[in-house]
């Protein structure tokens, strides 16, 4: 390997990881920081099924009230509170339901 990389790497997969995360709704703020910072999701509901023996939670569920490209997020509920533009690794594990709120720019 050269310090230019390797042709057609994907960075070890971090750009996949972050399109993945990013469409999600969400995307991990620094390694290891145990942060996610909020954007808006490109699906208007997503359901991850979470392994018992890793994460106390049985799912996570992410819902957008109106997903439209021309609108960005609101408010941000975790269980049906309101949050903020932060979520932790915590909240993830535990699971529930994350509900992106949209408004006009």
């Amino acid at each position: 390997n050269y310090d230019s990389g390797i042709p057609g790497n994907d960075e070890a997969g971090q750009k996949s990881a972050w399109y993945v995360f990013s469409s999600m709704g969400f995307y991990p703020m620094a390694p290891g920081s145990g942060e996610f910072q909020l954007s808006s999701p490109i699906f208007s509901e997503i359901e991850l099924n979470l392994d018992p023996k890793y994460y106390p939670g049985k799912r996570l569920k992410i819902v957008v009230d109106k997903n439209d490209t021309s609108k960005v997020f609101g408010s941000i509920y975790y269980n049906d509170e309101n949050y903020g533009s932060m979520l932790t690794q915590e909240n993830l594990e535990k699971g529930g339901k994350l509900r992106f709120s949209n408004s006009k720019k």
